[in-house]
């Protein structure tokens, strides 16, 4: 024997048109803010690469004269800037906890559910913005040091 289940003929609460859109916005900034972040980390990491394949050219030219010992200080510096970059605060929230969704669950309230959502996205952006913004400088920093540093050992005849 088969058993019916009951259909809830309650109307589902849904969240008003503003919030729902602030919502999907804060998502989708969370997305671009991921997508930054980690176009940051390959611009250091490509920057480190150049600086170490420069620095062994500078080396293999014994560098002599202040140009190229210059230019290995450069190299090293723009290097550990970048390296440095990458081990920066970076996007430590990316969302709300799935965690502790789960346990709010449970709230029976949608209303409230979807507020702590919404809230923990306006939070996640706004934390996620800052962290960015302390990144970004030190990427240019040491992509402008590398291209000193190849300045530098052209000037002082290392090709």
């Amino acid at each position: 024997m088969l058993c019916k289940r009951k259909i809830d003929d309650r109307p589902t609460w849904r969240p008003p048109q503003g919030q729902a859109a602030l919502r999907s916005l804060a998502e989708v900034q969370l997305q671009a803010q991921v997508t930054r972040s980690a176009t940051l980390d390959a611009r250091a990491i490509g920057v480190m690469g150049v600086d170490a394949g420069l620095a062994a050219i500078v080396v293999g030219a014994t560098p002599s004269g202040i140009l190229g010992i210059a230019a290995l200080a450069a190299l090293s510096l723009s290097a550990v800037i970048g390296g440095r970059s990458l081990f920066l605060e970076g996007l430590e929230r990316i969302g709300p906890s799935v965690a502790q969704l789960f346990v709010l669950r449970k709230i029976s309230n949608a209303r409230v559910l979807e507020e702590l959502i919404l809230r923990s996205l306006v939070s996640s952006v706004s934390a996620n913005e800052t962290a960015l913004a302390r990144r970004e400088p030190r990427v240019v920093v040491a992509f402008v040091l590398l291209a000193l540093a190849a300045l530098l050992a052209l000037a002082g005849g290392i090709y």
